[in-house]
């Protein structure tokens, strides 16, 4: 059987949970009244947002209401196991009238106690097989699902701090900008610089402008897919912390991981449980040419005061019998139906297959994408370094008039540019990391758990 991953707990304090008992409310939606009533929410981290999108998230509990109705198939198919036991009771009220002689009436009545017990079935036993692979397959979507939820939220709430930076970056460009224009206002004024310089000046503080209202709007998208995730609107995030661990993946080597996710990964598990349930599939259509034996046994009372039939009154009856079914044709039915489950079986095994390529590329990918990351946010720091420095010696040799107000705004982009560049890196770096997880199938809350200490709450 598999084991799904750990559901969290961490939403109520005790005296909620002692409310919910006491009114009959679950405590998912107890949960759900409270973070409704809250909102909008101030200053959430990771691993709050996360618990939110666990309570509301909707794919997840459309998984987790699927995995439940699929249990239920266990219990169905276990049943035809046991005996069916009926009780079936009649009585009438007859009237006789027959030609030449007098019309009388009577009263009939009885019951009868039926048992019916399999005791031969081959499509029982696969069928219970059968129950018990959906039941392993829906486990490892259910898990499959929490994992992507996991991803889901890191990717919005990284996604949000990304555009918060971006905006940030843009308004201190727009700023600067705004000082080389006056400047190059009141230096045009004094003779110092040509008209072109102020136009290039104002052209410039235009674009940072624009770039300002663009990111604008990309925080409010970006809010409302964190919205979506998490199931309310969120004011503000918490930021990710100045120094982060920047560690490559360990072990540092590509197959371990690639080993791992084949055989950890749940997406390419559950694709393993559904070509064994088409397999079996085959042998349950199979046993459509196989016979059937199983054991009958009544009891029956029947009491009648007929006037005219010489029969006892009242009379006990019991039986007990063998019942067998051979299956000789049908029409080539069966035949066919095996015919169409081999066909659905190979399907499942095409599916299953590129479910594993992807996995293993995917795996390779992301690890990949770690070790470049860590070595890229650590570049791109170094490029604001040295942006900061050439600005600064680029305003140098505009006071001295060595170089142009271009050559400032030139700079000044490209130091924002590595400032937004390098923000970007460090968020892709931990989504890349919790991706390699992920497709290894070890993804859990605890690496949710280890991202959010670098979270300054």
């Amino acid at each position: 059987m598999l084991k799904t991953l750990p559901l969290s707990k961490t939403c109520f304090p005790e005296i909620l949970t002692q409310y919910s008992l006491k009114k009959g409310i679950s405590t998912a939606c107890l949960c759900l009244m409270v973070t409704a009533a809250a909102s909008p929410v101030q200053a959430e981290d990771l691993l709050e947002v996360y618990g939110m999108a666990f309570q509301s998230d909707p794919i997840l509990k459309q998984i987790i209401a699927q995995k439940q109705s699929v249990g239920e198939g266990s219990v169905q198919a276990f049943a035809r196991f046991l005996p069916t036991i009926g009780l079936t009771g009649t009585t009438q009220q007859i009237h006789n009238d027959t030609a030449g002689f007098s019309s009388y009436d009577y009263n009939r009545h009885g019951y009868s106690l039926d048992l019916n017990q399999s005791i031969f079935d081959n499509s029982n036993y696969v069928n219970y097989r059968i129950a018990n692979l959906q039941i392993n397959k829906a486990e490892a979507n259910l898990s499959a699902a929490q994992q992507d939820l996991i991803i889901r939220t890191a990717d919005a709430y990284f996604g949000t701090l990304s555009a918060i930076d971006t905006l940030e970056f843009a308004k201190a460009q727009r700023k600067a900008i705004s000082r080389q224009l006056e400047q190059a206002k009141r230096r045009y004024e004094v003779g110092i610089i040509a008209i072109t310089d102020v136009h290039e000046a104002k052209a410039g503080y235009d674009n940072a402008n624009a770039q300002v209202i663009a990111a604008e709007n990309a925080l409010l998208v970006a809010k409302e897919t964190l919205r979506e995730v998490a199931g309310q609107y969120i004011e503000n995030v918490s930021p990710l912390a100045d120094k982060i661990p920047l560690d490559p993946p360990s072990p540092a080597n590509i197959q371990h991981w690639v080993d791992q996710a084949l055989s950890g990964n749940y997406t390419l598990l559950a694709a393993r449980e559904d070509t064994d349930v088409q397999r079996e599939t085959i042998n349950l259509k199979r046993s459509g040419h196989y016979p059937t034996l199983g054991l009958t046994a009544s009891y029956g009372y029947n009491k009648s005061n007929n006037p005219v039939v010489f029969t006892p009154p009242q009379y006990h009856e019991r039986t007990i019998g063998l019942n067998v079914s051979i299956p000789i044709y049908e029409g080539n039915a069966v035949t066919s139906r095996t015919r169409q489950a081999q066909y659905d079986f190979q399907h499942s095994q095409d599916v299953y297959d590129e479910i594993r390529n992807s996995t293993e590329k995917n795996t390779r990918s992301s690890y990949l994408n770690v070790i470049s990351e860590v070595s890229r946010v650590e570049a791109l720091k170094q490029a604001v370094i040295s942006n900061e420095s050439a600005l600064r010696a680029t305003e140098a040799g505009f006071e001295v008039g060595t170089r142009t107000i271009v050559d400032v705004l030139n700079v000044q982009r490209d130091l924002y540019r590595a400032k937004q560049d390098h923000s970007i890196a460090r968020y892709t770096y931990i989504l890349n990391v919790l991706r390699l997880k992920q497709a290894s199938g070890e993804l859990a809350r605890a690496d949710l758990e280890t991202v959010n200490g670098w979270i300054v709450k």
